[in-house]
């Protein structure tokens, strides 16, 4: 069975245009990652400029390691930004649903802010408080971007099921909802954790213990998707990735705190550094899965799920 729906404004957009934005933020955030790891948020004192120039000096990067993350990082970040205003225009001119057009201007607003946080850190050293806000920006900023790629794309406008009627009753559509919700904000309540653990140094027994938390979570959800939607790509395929990323960032927690430096503005071994950075990747992944597979729980509610008693009265 086939169901399909026409949005026209949705197929005039370039599918590939969102889905470069989503992963460049990803980027920004693997980079931003970087240099919390390293302790090379301070590597350059001036900001917005490059050592006081506009633009960056390739040889002191190369010379400097703090520099060549920091400025790689702001020029990365600085290159989103712009691209995510440039897609919010395009959108605005070409998309026909004023929702889609408000959450690409919310992205465009909301990218904003993690910039002008992270100059206001680097000229005036501000507390460690406002870094977490920083990190808890660029994942609403990131969570953001994700849906505009989702709602964009070929698989939202014209959505599809295998082959057969899926026989999916409204109670288990309302549940997987409902549980995507809860699993999406405990996945970001965990990343905020994380970061306070990052920058502020505290909270590593709450991190920990909410971790056990998500991890439950995250299989009550898999285990409703893979026994009652299987037959759904749109939920399988999030689902799955939820499922791998859980299990490696325990394993990459465990290590994190395994090696994790003794003094609080150690950047700790090369090991370290890059079990943190992966670590972040992760769960920023993690929380890409979680937006994905709720945005379609959602879609389902109208175009793809087919109710059990359809299914047993022999509806087409």
């Amino acid at each position: 069975m086939q169901v399909t729906t026409s949005t026209q404004g949705a197929a005039r957009v370039p599918p590939l245009l969102t889905k470069v934005l989503a992963i460049g933020t990803l980027l920004v955030i693997v980079a931003g990652s970087i240099v919390t790891s390293t302790e090379s948020g301070m590597a350059d004192e001036h900001w917005p400029s490059f050592d006081g120039q506009l633009v960056p000096s390739w040889q002191a990067m190369r010379d400097d390691r703090g520099k060549l993350f920091e400025h790689g990082h702001r020029i990365m970040a600085g290159s989103v930004v712009v691209f995510t205003w440039a897609v919010a225009v395009f959108l605005a001119c070409r998309e026909t649903r004023l929702w889609v057009r408000r959450m690409a201007w919310g992205a465009a607003v909301v990218g904003l802010l993690p910039a002008l946080l992270g100059g206001l850190t680097v000229l005036y050293e501000t507390p460690p408080e406002l870094s977490v806000v920083h990190v808890s920006l660029a994942m609403l900023f990131l969570s953001l971007n994700t849906a505009t790629a989702v709602v964009t794309g070929s698989r939202w406008v014209s959505p599809t099921v295998e082959s057969e009627p899926v026989p999916v009753s409204n109670e288990d559509g309302r549940w997987v909802r409902r549980m995507a919700v809860v699993v999406a904000s405990s996945v970001y309540l965990q990343i905020i954790l994380g970061a306070v653990v990052r920058h502020a140094y505290v909270g590593v027994m709450i991190h920990i213990l909410w971790a056990f938390v998500v991890f439950t979570l995250v299989f009550l959800l898999v285990a409703r998707v893979f026994s009652r939607f299987s037959k759904l790509p749109q939920l399988l395929r999030p689902g799955v990735v939820l499922v791998v990323t859980v299990l490696f960032q325990f394993f990459l927690g465990l290590t994190a705190y395994v090696t994790r430096p003794k003094g609080v503005n150690d950047a700790g071994t090369d090991l370290h550094q890059i079990v943190a950075t992966t670590h972040q990747f992760v769960g920023a992944l993690m929380l890409v899965a979680c937006i994905i597979l709720l945005l379609h729980a959602f879609r389902l509610k109208r175009f793809d799920v087919v109710s059990a008693a359809a299914v047993a009265g022999g509806a087409p």
